[in-house]
């Protein structure tokens, strides 16, 4: 159980994160917009491409290292 001190903070960290994430996905578009064009493909279609990209590298990070149960994870024994 956690305890009124480690809650606040999680609760804390989980408020702040928002609108950071949302800071740095605005100016990572901004940065895209600025490249070249790649071959046929525009800036708006490149924001998609290299977000999206990004994305699935880190849903399969996640897949390999988040664990299925949790009598399967070794820090909480």
């Amino acid at each position: 159980m956690l305890g009124y001190s480690e809650l606040a903070f999680r609760l804390s960290l989980y408020v702040v994160m928002a609108p950071l994430s949302g800071a740095a996905s605005g100016l990572l578009a901004s940065a895209i917009l600025k490249l070249n064009h790649f071959g046929s493909t525009k800036g708006w279609q490149m924001i998609f491409a290299i977000e999206g990209v990004a994305t699935i590298v880190l849903a399969l990070v996640a897949l390999l290292i988040m664990t299925d149960r949790p009598e399967t994870v070794g820090r909480l024994h």
